[in-house]
């Protein structure tokens, strides 16, 4: 890798002082998270990075000032966001630790503490090993390498966009390219070494924030538990070591969750942390729709649960215009995509122009027992691929409905959560590849994007029943 520490120092400092700027602007100071607010920082901060990379790319504008026009805007939203920041009142939080025997609160923090040291260890693992192979090469960093070599969103670019034997997915959010190409603005030129690290950097955060969330959920012993469960997995490890997008679709979900918990709980930053998650994961993969879909179903079923207030959980507030965050991201997306004729190969059909839902009721019958048995085989009851997560959360839902029922907070997750692996099945059942090729492909890097999510059911599951998380 051509970095030197200074450009290191840069490339990961800049965006992370952006994001605390931008902190300070949403008035979410470090005492609303004790554990996440940093990873939060570094979430707003890669998605301010990425915003100001789309616009420079469809400026074509030169490669060379990036570093000093981003220094120059996260500089700013420092010096106006910290003042911000000492301005706003301090917001105690409540968790599990605090009133944990002296034991747990030691192993809570010594499994922490390794937990990060692992996960850091990680990232710079990725510094020796170059991007060579599979969906990181041929499609991530491949796209990152075009707006390089054509200057931005330019003709040439376009061009290679449409042919299909070199980019095949050439409608996917720009996220993760754009964040590769931060790299390359470092380096100067393309750097197969150094093009991972903003995205592997969300490695650490994600374990931070999803800490953030365990804690106040369950006690320290089992949420230092189920973070290791999640760590040590097969897929986490590879993972946490390529420029693929599931770790940042992973890190905004388990951020928009925390977000969720805090709005449900009255707490007035929570629909700000909420419109973050949400804005980062719609924007890190296609597989966002499919989320943001089965939680708005889940929330709208929940209103009329027991814990829910029916038709008033849906009156319109203005806590929801930070609804229009998230939308801008997808708004980017699909005007894009919109504008230069590129669809996804999965919602638009097969080759007789058959729709995704016509392909699901057409192919249900004779896919049922070919997915779903390999959905439970390989994923659900799989404990190398799951850790036995995705089992346990669907067990103590079923066996313990009063518990997530009743919490006005939970509920909407829980349903969200289920929906969400029957969508991840309906996918597949109407994909117009070939199975089961193309769930060995994918699914089970799809799925892993859940596994936080069921982490926090669990936890929810089996600590003590609280009315009002922090």
């Amino acid at each position: 890798m051509s970095l030197s520490a200074l450009e290191l120092a840069g490339l990961f400092g800049l965006p992370l002082a952006a994001g605390i700027g931008v902190l300070g602007w949403l008035r979410l100071p470090p005492a609303c998270a004790r554990l996440a607010w940093i990873a939060w920082a570094w979430l707003a901060g890669l998605l301010v990075l990425g915003l100001f990379l789309y616009a420079w790319v469809l400026a074509c504008a030169p490669f060379e000032r990036v570093p000093l026009a981003f220094g120059a805007l996260a500089a700013l939203l420092l010096a106006t966001g910290l003042p911000r920041l000492r301005a706003t009142e301090r917001c105690a939080l409540a968790d599990e630790v605090a009133a944990a025997p002296a034991w747990e609160r030691w192993l809570w923090r010594a499994s922490l503490a390794a937990l990060l040291a692992l996960a850091v260890s990680r990232v710079a693992a990725t510094c020796a090993v170059p991007v060579m192979e599979g969906d990181e090469a041929n499609l991530w960093t491949l796209r990152a390498k075009l707006l390089w070599q054509h200057g931005g969103i330019s003709a040439g670019f376009l061009a290679d966009s449409a042919d299909i034997e070199l980019i095949y997915h050439a409608d996917y959010p720009f996220l993760n390219a754009v964040l590769q190409l931060w790299s390359f603005c470092w380096a100067g030129g393309i750097d197969d070494f150094a093009a991972r690290l903003a995205i592997v950097a969300c490695g650490p955060a994600l374990w931070l924030a999803l800490a953030g969330v365990l804690a106040r959920s369950a006690r320290p012993w089992i949420g230092a538990v189920l973070l290791w469960l999640v760590v040590s997995l097969p897929q986490t490890q590879s993972g946490s070591r390529v420029a693929e997008s599931d770790m940042l679709s992973a890190f905004g979900m388990v951020v928009a969750l925390d977000g969720w918990l805090r709005a449900r709980a009255g707490r007035g930053e929570g629909w700000r942390v909420l419109a973050l998650g949400c804005a980062f994961f719609l924007w890190a993969k296609n597989e966002g729709a499919l989320w943001i879909t089965a939680a708005l179903g889940g929330s709208l079923y929940a209103a009329f649960l027991p814990s829910g207030a029916g038709l008033a959980d849906l009156r319109p507030r203005r806590a929801w215009l930070w609804a229009l965050l998230p939308g801008l991201f997808v708004a980017a997306t699909l005007s894009y995509n919109l504008a230069h004729g590129f669809s996804n190969d999965l919602t638009s059909g097969d080759y007789r122009g058959k729709g995704m839902l016509a392909l699901l009721v057409e192919q249900t019958p004779a896919r049922f027992f070919v997915v779903g048995p390999w959905f439970g085989r390989e994923i659900v009851f799989n404990g190398i691929e799951s850790g036995g997560l995705f089992a346990l959360a669907l067990v103590l839902l079923v066996l313990r409905p009063r518990r997530w029922m009743r919490d006005r907070a939970v509920a909407p997750l829980a349903l969200a959560f289920t929906a969400a692996l029957y969508g991840l099945v309906a996918v597949y059942l109407a994909t117009p590849h070939a199975l089961p090729l193309h769930m060995e492909t994918s699914a089970r890097r799809v799925a892993w994007t859940l596994l936080p999510i069921a982490a926090v059911l669990v936890a929810h599951q089996l600590g003590r029943e609280r009315r009002e998380p922090a």
